[in-house]
């Protein structure tokens, strides 16, 4: 790790891929509080610099966790110590480790796996021995968002001059691009298109997490507008059928 340029609460996680067929992927982590002479850099809160900030937001695939490093640092002349943590709620768990009592402490917290696709927030309060200060609230938030994610969610076909004896739609074709976050278990199970003179196809794949898929035609569509979808049907839990719109304009 280059700490160079660093200062304050720091985190890497790197995914290993394996042929392990019970455990395809995992992730190391490595977290570490950078120290520099002089003030932390942070938010002021009462008597700490709260770094990077008070408030810490993630976004996290679903299944996955990441790691929310909070240092909280006193420079006032009295020391101040924390008592006690109040997590606030069950989507993160929290730790407070102290790093020099009265003066340095890191809060370790990592989202729960199970947490469904959605924002959520959590109020972590400690509770400190300062008489002007006596709680100190942190926040922390992870958006979970789905591990398939499917882009673009609209073809759009144009001014197909269908009219034309010469004009051949054989060659034209967009893209979908179908995708996974993390691990290597995503299956396309079939593809289909409401629109008959339409016809979908895997274009090129990284078996396990992506898919190129091809939107092409059979044979030229009739003059005027056309709108369908193409259904994407996949083994994902969350998300097993996808549907992407698309408009056909032929004159």
């Amino acid at each position: 790790m280059d700490t160079a340029g660093y200062d304050g609460a720091l985190s890497k996680t790197a995914d290993v891929t394996t042929n392990d067929p019970h455990k395809p992927i995992f992730t190391l982590s490595l977290r570490a509080v950078i120290s520099k002479p002089g003030t932390s850099p942070g938010r002021r809160v009462g008597p700490f610099i709260v770094g990077p900030s008070n408030r810490w937001a993630g976004n996290i695939a679903r299944g996955t966790t990441a790691d929310a490093l909070i240092t909280i640092y006193n420079d006032s002349p009295q020391p101040v110590k924390i008592t006690k943590v109040e997590a606030g709620g069950e989507a993160f768990t929290v730790i407070l480790e102290t790093l020099e009592a009265g003066k340095r402490y890191l809060l370790k917290a990592q989202n729960s796996p199970s947490l469904p696709v959605g924002k959520h927030t959590q109020l972590v309060t400690l509770k400190t021995d300062s008489r002007d200060f006596p709680e100190l609230q942190l926040q922390l938030e992870a958006t979970i968002f789905p591990l398939l994610s499917v882009n673009p969610q609209l073809l759009l076909f144009e001014n197909l001059p269908v009219s034309r004896p010469d004009y051949t739609v054989e060659t034209l074709g967009k893209f979908i691009f179908v995708r996974q976050a993390r691990g290597a278990t995503l299956e396309i199970k079939k593809l289909t298109a409401t629109l008959p003179f339409l016809k979908v196809e895997i274009a090129d794949s990284v078996p396990g997490q992506a898919y190129t898929l091809k939107v092409g035609f059979k044979e030229k569509p009739p003059q005027g507008e056309h709108k369908g979808v193409v259904k994407i049907e996949t083994n994902d839990p969350d998300t097993p059928v996808f549907e992407v719109r698309v408009v056909v304009t032929a004159q």
